[in-house]
């Protein structure tokens, strides 16, 4: 019985060895986990801080990592921090605390995608000639050497339109008058000044196709060769064409001093011309006369090619002569308009006179294409210029179209 006791006592001994090592272990273990949250809480707090810097947000200040102390006697703030600390001891709420952090990442993020997308879009409205995408600015591993190239680029592009606006303002001055930099600069109203750059550089060429064209037409009127104004030889064909307008001068001074020299011989003449001209003078005054007497003479008899043994023919012979053309068709109601009315003006043979004839209303009329009838219509309302008439029932051949010949006649089965 006493080794028993003594095998028992060591046994207890041993387990309590054994419990005093785990306990000491559990105890270092518990310390470690315990250091390890303070330190991921004190990360989480200056994380937090970190986004909140010049980002306008405040998440920072609903974290905190004090210690909970639910007992308002030693802590009255100890119900407000169990919303917000990251202590280990509000390991029950720890979620609820997390939950401001976890929207300050969510917005952050948000913000990194909108800034790649917009430096995305940024690239393709320059028309960077580099492609990007969205990823690479939101990758870490691409965005540091991505974003430098674009600015690198945009720079360029900067530099460009400096470049640009600076030859501008060079060829405005060049032309003789002066364009605004700052306005050119505007973002918003840079046009306006652009325009007025094009339209005074528009009226400069102009001037200078005004300009070779006199010098064509001077050239043309001295009939010299015209010089060529279109290449960057402009100088040599501008001076050949001003020795060829000097040598046509120094022709024109020849020319007037041989005239200078017939002048006497001229004036010679001069009184055999004046008689001459006196006797033309009264010939065609004498022929004035007769074309005079004629014309009353042909005025009397009707016109010169009429028939003088016979009157002139009846006015319902004249107006069967009518032809005119369809002006417009109207399907619905089976009516067309035509370009006959009450004075249509007609000549009677060979004669000049004119006359005119009006179309007589309840007559009916063809219409044709080429040789082929269409239709025929009944004159239903005569106006000034123009007729209405209605197709006569049963008597439409075919489609009846603007330009239509319109006649008297009888269509021939």
């Amino acid at each position: 019985m006493g080794m028993v006791n003594k095998i028992v006592n060591i046994v207890v001994l041993v387990l309590a060895i054994a419990c005093v090592a785990f306990g000491s272990m559990l105890f270092k273990k518990r310390e470690q986990l315990r250091f390890r949250g303070d330190k991921m809480a004190a990360v989480i707090g200056k994380v937090s801080q970190t986004m909140d810097k010049e980002s306008e947000s405040d998440y920072a200040k609903k974290l905190s990592s004090a210690k909970l102390e639910l007992n308002k006697d030693k802590d009255p703030q100890g119900e407000e921090n169990k919303g917000k600390t990251l202590h280990l001891t509000n390991y029950d709420n720890i979620d609820n605390v997390l939950k401001p952090f976890e929207k300050q990442v969510d917005e952050v993020v948000k913000q990194r995608d909108e800034l790649a997308g917009a430096l995305n879009t940024v690239s393709e409205t320059l028309k960077i000639p580099e492609t990007y995408g969205v990823m690479v600015f939101k990758s870490l591993k691409t965005y540091e050497s991505k974003k430098t190239s674009l600015l690198g680029l945009v720079e360029k592009v900067n530099t460009r339109d400096e470049a640009v606006i600076g030859q501008v303002v060079s060829s405005a001055g060049t032309l003789g008058f002066t364009v605004d930099v700052s306005a050119l600069k505007d973002l918003d109203n840079f046009r306006p000044p652009l325009s007025d750059f094009g339209a005074k550089v528009e009226n400069f060429k102009k001037r200078l196709d005004n300009y070779a064209s006199h010098i064509s037409k001077i050239c043309s009127i001295l009939e010299v060769s015209s010089p060529s104004l279109v290449g960057d030889d402009y100088s040599v064909e501008l001076a050949g064409s001003e020795d060829r307008v000097k040598a046509k001068k120094e022709e024109f001074e020849q020319t007037k001093r041989e005239l200078a020299s017939t002048k006497a011989k001229l004036q010679e003449t001069e009184e055999k011309l004046s008689n001459a001209i006196t006797k033309t003078a009264e010939l065609e005054k004498q022929i004035a006369s007769l074309n005079e007497a004629i014309g009353k003479y042909k005025k009397m008899i009707g016109g010169e090619d009429m028939d003088l043994g016979k009157g002139p023919p009846q006015e319902a012979e004249l107006a069967r002569k009518l032809v005119g053309k369809v002006l417009e068709v109207n399907d619905k109601w089976d009516f067309i308009v035509i370009d006959l009315g009450k004075n249509n003006k007609m000549r009677l043979g060979t004669s000049k006179k004119e006359i005119f004839v009006s179309l007589p209303e309840g007559k009916n009329m063809i219409v044709s294409r080429g040789d082929r009838p269409v239709a025929e219509v009944k004159i239903v309302r005569v106006n000034e210029s123009c007729s209405i008439a209605d197709v006569v029932p049963g008597k439409k051949y075919g489609s009846i179209q603007p330009g239509d010949r319109v006649f008297f006649g009888t269509v021939e089965n």
